[in-house]
């Protein structure tokens, strides 16, 4: 990936290792961008994101990035580090051989042991030695740039030499050196973890930002660490994130599955596949406990909800299979809350919190209501997502899935960036509240990517490797960690925290924001979780701010911080909210460019306060531009900023709802024998008409079936490969819902969005650098007949 500017020069370029490739820029002007592909081919998705936006771009063109100056951190492998046989003056060790290449220098160490490599002192000696590694690594010369270019910076050289040496198959990692500090429990928000920025919009919906800002004022700060149990597919245990974040957990199967493990003391989620890669976990129990509590303020990976509290991973699906037995679910309850349970072993501790991001469409079973009676006697708050099958019709015998359904568990449904009900979100009477969850659909950051949950994840590399990363999803298993990890935040202010307290202030309303229908409704429960009110509610019961301090003030803050128009959207809205209580208000909202127009849609006369509509009129922007205008909210108090992106196509039209991706093939599946229902609606494909794609067929009343679409873009009879649109009925995700057949089911509308965001964007973490690959469900990957000429 290169970018030149009017001139020509090259002032940024990726030809690293990875599949994905980034160039932040810092300087506004006009630039060609150039997507090179110097080996093979490949479907390629470019994204332009607003100013700001380029999170973790390692190719950037200053040097604010915390990495020690001018050396890396490597492991060669096994078979580098072997030393030469004795008199055999030809053989050296390989890595090494690559080091010298380069110009470089490592110190020696034994074998297995991770080593420095140091860079030269010059510019000029840096670059000869990074042009020797891609000569010899085949790769591409850089276009050429006149003396005027800007020489890269050191920083950038680093990152070059490191994905180049590990381009070369000889290290095992290779990945700058950083600074380190202490942490401490609680620190200022927004914290300085990369991937931070991807999370604020849903970090900042349930106010954490406010209630650290609390937790901070405290003069005696709490030292009792809450744990919370995760009961889901266990962790990737060496994730940087998860360092010091755990105690001791289990695996529960009743039965020895592929992998042969019974019940055993190691939560871990495998380090090698049981099958091919594409088939392996998407580490779902990975990113819930992320989302809860991974390691905040040590500037590597993401952030959580709960940095002071601690996870005990109870695994209880295996790689590659998306279900388990309840059996195994109602033992790992039992254990956590250290009651009897078939391993016959308790914890040296229970849990406080017990979260379940896992599910089934039936009513509330009896073990499920015994358990979590028993579990709750223990004092223990159970917390369950609402299921993702759109079952919002409330005449259906259930709605909320179980064990979100049975009564003692806190349910909780999905929200959007906009504080409302996501298309996938389960809902009904048993729903208590709602948590952000991701929404495919949508997209507010300014970065070209849907909003998701981003959080902690793993991946697989080629040779089955393990690998700690990044990761983005949707779903009510992303909206149910936020508000386990803020009852782990009230547990850490006031430890006498019973399940009873945390029922009665749901029902109260009073850990909440109403949002939605005024009061309880059934799409959104209670509302929106609010970590600020929660610790505020929980410091009280404490005995009035238990802990002392001053609590600070709040004030207004915007939601979403950011809008994207795309080049299709023609009208948003964002809110101004307060954090806490305050005497600010809202004074005045103006725009810096004509193209927007904003008008109060819901707000109080007296304080500003309220939701606001944002239109955009993109007639005065050349086809094929992107503009980056700004809302300006001033306040009685400071000036907050809102960054919106526009973009106009080369083709957009005021009816475009969706970018026209070409032939998108929609698949319907016998949801029982796995077959296509309808041949020809799968081989012809289907167009775009007036801004959507259309779809109909007929099949036999009562039928169960699984709804999918996507693209085959690079035409190898699959759909939703890396980088091709996929969708799937209600939401894609690993495990599809089926559909029932009526006698006139629909409409089934879903979204499509390239592989990668629809699914999980992974992007790798630790001392193996960052770089992004894209992984997808295995439900999707099904082979089409042959196209018919």
């Amino acid at each position: 990936l290169y970018v030149y500017d009017e001139a020509g020069n090259t002032v940024g370029e990726s030809t690293g290792y990875g599949s994905y490739e980034c160039v932040r820029i810092t300087q506004p002007g006009k630039y060609t961008v150039e997507a090179y592909a110097y080996l093979g081919a490949s479907v390629y998705n470019l994204r332009i994101g607003r100013p700001g936006s380029a999170v973790g771009c390692e190719n950037a063109t200053d040097e604010a990035a915390p990495a020690a100056v001018q050396r890396l951190i490597a492991l060669p492998t096994k078979r580098s580090s072997a030393l030469a046989a004795p008199g055999d003056r030809q053989a050296r060790p390989q890595a090494a051989a690559w080091v010298q290449l380069a110009g470089l220098r490592m110190d020696a160490q034994p074998s297995g042991v991770p080593t420095l490599i140091h860079l030269p002192d010059t510019q000029a000696a840096r670059a000869s030695g990074l042009q020797a590694l891609r000569d010899s690594l085949g790769l591409p010369r850089p276009a050429p740039s006149n003396a005027s270019a800007r020489a890269p910076s050191v920083r950038k050289q680093l990152v070059a030499y490191g994905k180049l040496l590990r381009r070369s198959g000889q290290f095992a990692y290779v990945a700058p050196d950083r600074l380190v500090r202490t942490t401490g429990l609680v620190q200022p928000f927004p914290p300085d973890d990369p991937w931070y920025p991807e999370q604020r919009w849903h970090y900042e919906q349930i106010n954490l930002p406010s209630a650290m800002g609390r937790l901070q004022a405290l003069a005696n700060p709490p030292t009792l660490r809450p744990i919370v149990a995760v009961i889901d597919s266990g962790i990737v245990s060496d994730h940087p994130d998860f360092i010091g974040q755990t105690v001791p957990g289990r695996t529960f199967f009743s039965t020895a599955l592929t992998n042969g493990d019974l019940n055993s003391a190691n939560p871990d989620d495998p380090t090698t596949a049981d099958t091919p890669a594409e088939l392996s976990t998407n580490f779902h129990g990975t990113h819930v406990a992320g989302t809860i509590a991974a390691r905040t303020w040590d500037g590597t990976g993401a952030a959580g909800v709960a940095p002071m509290a601690l996870l005990m991973p109870l695994r209880v699906f295996n790689p590659s299979r998306a279900q388990t037995s309840a059996y195994d679910v109602v033992n790992a309850m039992l254990y956590a809350a250290g009651l009897d349970n078939n391993s016959g072993l308790k914890p040296a501790r229970r849990a406080d919190v017990i979260n379940m991001s896992l599910g089934s469409n039936s009513t509330c079973p009896d073990y499920y209501q015994a358990t979590i009676q028993a579990v709750r006697q223990a004092g223990v708050v159970v917390v369950a997502a609402a299921s993702n099958d759109a079952r919002n019709d409330l005449g259906r015998a259930v709605a909320v899935g179980s064990p979100a359904n049975c009564q003692g568990s806190v349910s909780v449904g999905a929200l959007n960036v906009y504080r409302q009900q996501t298309f996938y979100s389960n809902s009904g009477p048993r729903l208590s509240l709602a948590a952000p969850g991701g929404d495919s659909t949508t997209s507010s950051t300014g970065t070209g990517e849907p909003d998701l949950i981003v959080s902690t994840i793993g991946v697989f590399s080629s040779s089955g490797k393990r690998v700690p990363s990044i990761g983005a999803m949707a779903g009510t298993s992303m909206a149910s960690p936020h508000v386990a990890g803020v009852i782990a935040l009230m547990k850490y202010v006031y430890p006498g925290l019973t399940p009873e307290m945390v029922d009665n202030w749901i029902a109260a309303g009073q850990l909440t924001d109403d949002v939605g229908s005024s009061g309880r409704d059934n799409a959104t429960g209670m509302g929106l979780i609010n970590a600020r009110k929660a610790v505020d509610v929980a410091l009280q019961a404490a005995g009035g701010g238990a802990g002392g301090g001053t609590a600070p003030k709040g004030e207004v803050m915007a939601s979403p911080h950011a809008l994207d128009f795309g080049s299709h959207i023609e009208s948003l809205t964002f809110s101004l909210l307060t954090t806490a209580a305050t005497d600010e208000v809202v004074q005045a909202v103006s725009v810096s460019s004509p193209m927007l127009a904003v008008s109060p849609q819901a707000t109080n006369t007296a304080t500003g306060l309220g939701t606001y509509q944002v239109r955009v009129d993109r007639s005065g922007l050349p086809s094929g531009a992107s503009a980056f205008p700004e809302i300006t909210v001033r306040t009685s108090l400071r000036t907050i900023k809102l960054s919106v992106t526009v973009v106009k196509g080369a083709s957009s039209t005021a009816n475009s709802r969706l970018p026209d991706y070409g032939q998108i093939y929609v698949v319907a599946l016998d949801a029982d024998t796995g077959k296509l229902i309808d041949l020809d609606l799968s081989t012809r494909g289907v167009a775009m008409r007036q801004g959507e794609y259309r779809w109909s067929f007929q099949t036999t009343e009562g039928r169960n079936m699984l709804l999918l679409a996507g693209a085959d873009l690079d035409q190898n009879g699959y759909i939703c490969d890396s980088g091709e649109p996929c969708g799937a009925f209600p939401l894609l995700s690993d495990q599809l819902s089926r559909v029932t057949v009526g006698a006139n089911t629909g409409p089934l509308n879903f979204a499509l969005a390239p592989m990668g965001t629809g699914g999980v964007e992974v992007k790798s973490v630790g001392t193996g650098g960052a770089s992004v690959r894209r992984v997808g469900p295995v439900a999707v990957r099904r082979m089409l007949p042959a196209p018919q000429p």
